[in-house]
């Protein structure tokens, strides 16, 4: 596991008004409210979860790496397939054999319990409906279970041949490939193994099973085949304590029982799942198990309940994956599927898009802003990053900046005399590896300091964003040096990235911006970018195709647009500066200005 340091997340963008000529100031108070991207694997806190998936949340998928001050916030205790989860405490429910309810959410039974109930039951859920877990029981032995884990719905199954099969959102997944990734970033793992019988032995890890946790942080699923010949399930869920249901509110859950002195038997007071709120997509397989090794325990389990379970399972017909996903949430929400299907009726003629609308309306607890997203994000089609030349890995260098806190902060301005031929100089711009560094910048060359550019023109926006300006019909080249604090002392920062952002031009082609970076590193765009790019020998050049407005100045960096991507670049740095040339096609009279930022923006997924 690699040990990475505390997140700071800052995006510092370059930016050049586009269109019609604008009023700097009036520009400058705008309010361009860049907010921090986030890059852990946890929830910060619980009144987040089930919420739609905020752009961070892909680059936490994205990146390998736990940003340790935000789990920490979370809690001390880990838990979970690799130990990665955190909460502040934790409850388990578990059962094995036939099966042996060895643990509920309430507690360890004084004496073991015995789920001789047959039928299809939920496990335990999610206060916030973020997630659920049921489980097919033939009698004696449990056949089947299903969990969904936000979006991502996992089913793991006994076949009639008495093997244990997978199933990742309506795909099957053969055993070969574990562990395995799914689009949302949960992993099916194939090696850990928690669960004890009655006298806390485990599964031996060469067993077939298998380990999910949440992506978002509140419980993992651990499935393992018996010690027996029948090869039924065993199951375990750990959650935060904090996010499940209680026997108040959740009828339906066998984990929320509290324990008795008796066996239950078949007399378990939870209400079996309806039909029509199963988790399972994969029709009679449910009970494959039950029909083939493991048996539907007559003789012993209730032989009413195995005969209504067994009526149950034969009338299960296959299901939409999407469809079953949608009905969870909005279950889980308290929000009718109808009403979730009128907020995103504008996008029926795509089936994907009209789900996935469904899935966050009801996951925001329907909040009308997701309807809005979810209709740009049918017309951006998901884009991706890609490297303007070569084989570079932009989830590389976007997690790799972040792990190093390669992120800018620009409120302290402490030199800036550019026209007079000095510098702008951010102090302690940057705190890497207990260093604090510089962030210089310099002209190349004689700057043309005339009109209306002058050293107002030159400095700070906001913490996260520094402005530097070129004339119109002329180019300026600035070198960005990094040095030690208050020297001139040259430091060569880990991981750094620039980013050039909101690069456009006016109307009829007029004012058309460029900026060419020489000697830098690596270079990543958005796959559907509409700059216009070119190389030549190690210098890349970008220039703006289309004519922009203030009204399409990025405002948020989470919530950026697609066409906001479309005309951003972000430059590794190598060694201790970055050189950019910097320029402006006629006509106008009015300095276009430039905001840079020191985030690695377009190398991470953000959706």
């Amino acid at each position: 596991m690699v040990k990475t340091r505390t997140l700071a997340c800052f995006l510092l963008l370059l930016h050049v008004i586009s269109g019609e000529e604008h009023d700097f100031d009036a520009f400058l108070h705008e309010g361009l409210n860049l907010l921090q991207l986030r890059a852990s694997t946890a929830p910060e806190s619980n009144s987040s979860r089930g919420q739609r998936e905020a752009p961070g949340e892909h680059e936490r998928a994205q990146c390998p790496h736990e940003i340790e001050a935000e789990l920490a916030a979370s809690g001390d205790k880990r838990f979970g397939c690799e130990g990665k989860l955190r909460a502040e405490d934790t409850v388990r429910c578990s059962f094995w054999g036939e099966p042996h309810v060895t643990e509920l959410f309430t507690g360890r039974p004084a004496n073991i319990d015995v789920l001789y109930k047959s039928g299809l039951f939920r496990m335990g859920a999610a206060v916030d409906g973020s997630w659920e877990v049921q489980v097919f029981n033939c009698g004696i032995y449990a056949s089947a279970v299903a969990a969904r884990f936000g979006k991502t719905l996992i089913e793991v199954f006994v076949d009639k041949s008495g093997t244990l099969t997978y199933y990742l959102n309506g795909e099957n997944v053969d055993k070969s490939e574990l562990p395995t990734v799914d689009r949302n970033g949960v992993k099916l793992d194939s090696t850990h193994r928690t669960i004890h019988t009655d006298s806390w032995t485990r599964p031996p890890a060469h067993y077939p099973g298998t380990c999910a946790d949440d992506i978002g942080g509140q419980i993992s699923l651990d499935v393992a085949a018996d010690l027996n010949a029948v090869g039924n399930l065993n199951v375990k869920l750990e959650a935060a304590r904090d996010s499940v249901t209680t026997v108040d509110t959740d009828k339906y859950s066998i984990c929320n029982v509290h324990a008795r002195a008796q066996w239950r038997w078949g007399d378990w007071e939870t209400l079996m799942v309806e039909p029509e709120n199963s988790l399972f997509t994969i029709g009679t397989q449910m009970c494959a198990g039950c029909n083939g090794p493991i048996g539907w325990g007559f003789g012993k389990a209730n032989l009413g309940s195995a005969a209504v379970a067994r009526e149950f399972c034969d009338a299960h017909g296959a299901k939409d994956v999407g469809q079953v996903t949608v009905e969870s949430i909005c279950r889980g929400a308290s929000i009718a599927v109808a009403d979730a299907a009128a907020a995103c009726a504008s996008l029926q003629d795509r089936p994907q898009f009209y789900q996935d609308c469904q899935i966050d309306y009801c996951a925001s607890g329907g909040e009308h802003v997701v309807v809005e997203e979810a209709a740009e994000e049918e017309a951006i089609e998901n884009p991706q990053p890609r490297c303007v030349q070569g084989d570079c890995d932009p989830a590389s260098l976007c997690c790799n900046a972040l792990k190093d806190q390669a992120t800018l902060i620009l409120d302290n301005v402490i030199e800036n005399e550019l026209c007079g031929g000095g510098e702008l100089r951010y102090g302690s711009a940057l705190n890497q590896n207990g260093q604090s560094i510089d962030l210089v910048v310099r002209a190349v060359g004689e700057i043309e300091c005339s009109g209306k550019l002058d050293d107002s023109k030159f400095g700070s926006k906001n913490s996260q964003i520094g402005i530097v300006a070129v004339n119109v019909g002329s180019q300026q080249t600035y070198e960005f040096s990094f040095v030690q604090h208050g020297t001139d002392n040259l430091v060569a920062p880990q991981n750094m990235m620039m980013t050039f952002l909101d690069i456009d031009q006016g109307k009829n082609g007029k004012q058309r911006e460029s900026i060419e970076v020489c000697g830098g590193g690596a270079a990543v765009t958005t796959d559907d970018s509409e700059l216009d790019i070119s190389v030549n020998g190690d210098c890349i050049k970008v220039m703006s195709t289309t004519a922009g407005t203030g009204r399409d100045n990025p405002d948020n960096l989470e919530g950026m647009s697609q066409l906001q991507r479309q005309r951003t670049v972000a430059h590794q740095v190598k060694g201790s500066s970055l050189t950019a040339t910097l320029a402006v096609s006629k006509k106008g009279n009015n300095p276009r200005r430039f905001l840079f930022a020191g985030h690695p923006s377009v190398a991470c997924v953000l959706k």
